[in-house]
């Protein structure tokens, strides 16, 4: 239920989300010819999630991944027997009050940076992970950084700053929930390995190293852009359009009746509201900031926002910023949920429930 959900923006739209490189990496995922610029790990992804029959398919099968790895979160670090209940209005929340649902419902890899983000916190931080979530966890974190090789180079930034950390200051209250340091050198080679898997997938496809070299350079100056998708009318001269025409001729009635298509898509209020979302999380942040010290909210707070810090400084010295969009400022979101809603906060609002007197409306009407 939480996938449908989150693909909220691709029904409300009628249509799974299209941008401009959208025709790119449908046509690559058909072709097994590598882009100029972009990943062809997430053309074969989109080609084989759909079926060649339907995009619906492949932005299910996205929001059914993070679905899955937010699942873990509530199932692992929620202390409440109603985490089940927790995790729902969580979807619901991020889904309405973030741009989540967007990057979900498009055709773009942009949302895997924060599947794998998300899945190097549960890996690095559950101590005791399930040997089938681990080998889960293990398999997402490859695929998402096979992606892109600016995945791969975040992720392991971020794991590599945290291991200085972890190594000098053992006892620093900011990283003291960690699970364990081997998990630190198992998240890295998980990362390389994706990236060693789609850069064996390029060889495969034609590629050589001098061809492989100059697509991850290029993928490296074009992450800005892959976080500044625009979600414009694809009108019928682009490849985007053609593209569809050619490998989802079955969508393309929907596609027509779809209010990207008639330029009455308005998705601005979701980043919008992600602005509150963050000033809120931030002020929340620093009012219980001492009574978060030393917890699993704070660790996790300080792990996404060092995340969202590197994958900021990286698309700075990738190229032009214009229009970009940070992809992980929503999961500073999740550790504040963890800490609002603890069990033992849970039961203090139920006790406060059952002290609110309601007055009998019949008893109301005689003393009346």
């Amino acid at each position: 239920m939480g996938a449908i959900v989150l693909c909220f923006a691709g029904l409300n739209n009628k249509f799974p989300l299209l941008t401009e490189s959208s025709g790119i990496y449908i046509n690559s995922g058909f072709t097994k010819e590598a882009p100029s610029d972009r990943p062809l790990l997430y053309g074969i992804f989109v080609a084989h999630s759909s079926w060649g029959k339907s995009l619906w398919l492949t932005i299910f099968s996205q929001a059914l991944m993070l679905s899955l790895v937010l699942f873990y979160y509530f199932q692992y670090f929620s202390n409440s027997r109603y985490h089940v209940v927790l995790f729902a209005a969580y979807i619901f929340f991020i889904t309405f009050f973030t741009p989540v649902s967007v990057w979900v419902s498009s055709i773009s890899p942009s949302i895997f940076l924060s599947i794998a983000v998300l899945s190097s916190g549960l890996m690095l931080f559950a101590k005791k992970l399930s040997r089938r979530d681990y080998l889960i966890l293990a398999g997402v974190i490859v695929f998402s950084c096979g992606i892109d090789v600016s995945y791969m180079l975040i992720i392991s930034s971020l794991i590599l700053l945290i291991s200085v950390i972890f190594l000098f200051t053992r006892k620093n209250k900011s990283l003291a929930k960690i699970s364990s340091g081997k998990r630190l050198s198992e998240i890295i080679f998980f990362a390389v390995l994706g990236w060693l898997i789609s850069t064996l997938l390029l060889f495969l496809t034609g590629g050589n190293a001098s061809t492989v070299y100059e697509l991850n350079v290029s993928m490296l100056q074009n992450l800005p852009g892959i976080n500044a998708d625009v979600y414009s009318a694809i009108l019928d001269e682009t490849e985007t359009f053609k593209a569809l025409f050619h490998r989802y001729n079955d969508d393309v009635r929907e596609f027509y009746l779809s209010w990207q298509r008639f330029e009455f898509l308005n998705i601005n209020i979701y980043f919008y509201s992600q602005v509150f979302v963050l000033l809120l999380c931030l002020c929340l942040f620093i009012y219980f900031r001492k009574h978060l010290t030393g917890t699993l909210s704070y660790c996790l707070f300080v792990y996404f926002s060092l995340a969202c810090i590197i994958l900021l400084l990286i698309s700075i010295t990738g190229g032009d910023i214009t229009g970009f969009k940070n992809t992980l400022t929503w999961i500073l979101s999740l550790p504040i949920y963890f800490y609002i809603f603890k069990a033992e906060n849970i039961e203090i609002i139920k006790k406060y429930i059952k002290t609110i007197h309601i007055p009998d409306s019949k008893t109301s009407y005689i003393n009346t």
